[in-house]
């Protein structure tokens, strides 16, 4: 699907990933359709998360957005941040496992994992005290 369920289950906030050809047409025919719905003030009743909302807005994104989409990887990063040598006992690098519909990539059906550096040679760099509020 193009949309997770996110916080309580009523949100909904654009799946991750690679956007393949037929994903991205799916989410320009939607925005077409909530825009068409805006202008004609026709209600529809769905509730996008903050984050998508502050993206379409031009916003900036806070750490505290991600809270409402991905809750445990939130609580999970905050206990990282807000405890002293935390970053001894996880041992992250900048990088992580990124899942994805097989479609996206070309292929039928499943699930194609891959990793992504989220900087320059991430892989290989570790998260310490002095790095976990970048990470």
């Amino acid at each position: 699907g193009l949309f997770i369920k996110a916080g309580d289950g009523s949100v909904y906030h654009p799946k991750g990933g690679k956007q393949g050809v037929k994903k991205r047409e799916k989410i320009q025919a939607l925005g077409r359709l909530v825009g068409l719905a805006l202008r004609q003030q026709v209600y529809i009743n769905v509730r996008f998360s903050r984050a998508m909302v502050k993206l379409i807005l031009g916003q900036k994104l806070e750490f505290e957005d991600l809270e409402e989409v991905f809750g445990d990887l939130y609580a999970s990063l905050k206990w990282m941040k807000d405890q002293p040598n935390s970053t001894e006992v996880l041992e992250c690098t900048f990088s992580v496992t990124e899942e994805d519909d097989a479609e996206a990539h070309g292929k039928e059906e499943g699930i194609v994992r891959r990793d992504v550096n989220l900087i320059p040679e991430g892989s290989d760099t570790v998260v310490n005290e002095e790095t976990k509020d970048e990470y």
